[in-house]
């Protein structure tokens, strides 16, 4: 199972990617991998998100049926704990975990509206409510001052980015100028990041200050390429935001900051022709997402210095995991450089984590 924030950019690229970074790597990382195993009870395991501390959220599939998803956390101190959500009468989807053991999610009850929610391990779940009266709301970050972004459905049925704080309640930050938006990734001060729908159709990348005031990312090649759309999947405390921008069939991961507009990371390089995907970045200006290899996605790192990779290229030749795993949908890259990920083993689905050995 995919979190909302990705089934909503699946929904994007099927009507449908990296430039500057705070440090200058002399070399591309090298990885060792950290299997987070298939509990007891499973049939597979993948992370949903990654946190600064190392922790990861994550979902597990399990054999009993009436309980298909169950969450986990995950630390190196702790191993694999399961969350539990004291909802358990309906659906849970995953958003993200910030470094305060906060976590954000969508709940839905039988074929009612879904609701967005904040847990904490002292207070459990805390509904936050729709934009609307029943209206359905759907959580996807969290930031270390609580803030939450997410899409929320309005009287009219149209998608409204929303910014939610424990003072300020759920305020709609939906452009005036826009048909709808979806909210993505939040930063420490409050900078959120999604998509907004113009009055003729497309899509664009979308980055609403802490104060509300939006303003459009464009496309690579630029604003005016009438055949593309844009979305802006995460965001990182200078402000740099990465997604995809793309025309027709084909995507291109991207990485956009104030000083230097929207580039394609993929430029001029060996996957240049290749369908990228930009994911998430940490505060020193490393990416991960994805590429298109053999008709299918493999996991990809990228910095400035040194490029676009495939994330199989950069493990450990010595580690025990090397050459075994197939690394697809990373969730995240924490400021450690640690990325949380999907490993492939024989078929089945593992919740890895890789940390840079150098």
């Amino acid at each position: 199972m995919l979190k909302i924030a990705q089934l909503q950019m699946a929904r994007f690229t099927a009507a449908l990617g990296f430039g500057l970074a705070a440090t200058a790597w002399s070399a591309a990382p090298t990885y060792r991998v950290t299997d987070l195993g298939i509990p007891q009870g499973a049939t597979s395991t993948q992370p949903v998100a990654l946190n600064d501390a190392g922790e990861v959220l994550g979902e597990a599939r399990l054999f009993d049926q009436q309980v298909a998803i169950r969450p986990f956390i995950w630390s190196a101190e702790t191993g694999t704990r399961w969350w539990d959500v004291s909802l358990t009468s309906g659906r849970n989807d995953l958003g993200a975990l910030n470094n305060r053991a906060r976590a954000v999610g969508t709940h839905q009850k039988g074929q009612g509206a879904s609701q967005a929610f904040v847990w904490t391990e002292a207070n459990g779940v805390r509904l936050i409510g729709g934009l609307v009266p029943g209206g359905s709301s759907f959580g996807n970050a969290i930031n270390d001052r609580a803030q939450v972004v997410g899409t929320a459905m309005t009287d009219d049925g149209s998608p409204h980015l929303f910014v939610w704080s424990a003072s300020e309640g759920m305020v709609d930050r939906n452009p005036p100028d826009a048909r709808g938006s979806y909210g993505y990734a939040i930063n420490l001060v409050g900078q959120a990041v999604g998509t907004m729908v113009m009055t003729d159709g497309r899509m664009r990348a979308l980055l609403v200050e802490p104060r509300g005031r939006a303003k459009r990312l464009g496309c690579i090649g630029g604003d005016d390429v009438q055949a593309c759309n844009s979305q802006a999947l995460g965001i990182n405390v200078h402000g740099e935001v990465v997604g995809v921008s793309g025309t027709g069939a084909r995507s291109r991961g991207f990485i956009w900051s104030a000083e230097s507009g929207m580039r394609d990371i993929a430029a001029d390089g060996p996957y240049e022709d290749h369908e990228v995907r930009a994911q998430a970045i940490n505060a020193a200006g490393q990416v991960v997402g994805s590429l298109m290899v053999q008709n299918f996605f493999r996991a990809a790192y990228w910095d400035a210095a040194n490029g676009l990779h495939d994330i199989a290229d950069l493990i450990d030749p010595a580690d025990p995991l090397a050459g075994k795993v197939k690394y697809t949908l990373p969730v995240g890259i924490n400021a450690a450089g640690q990325i949380a990920l999907t490993g492939e083993i024989d078929g089945a689905k593992h919740a890895m984590v890789l940390t840079p050995v150098r």
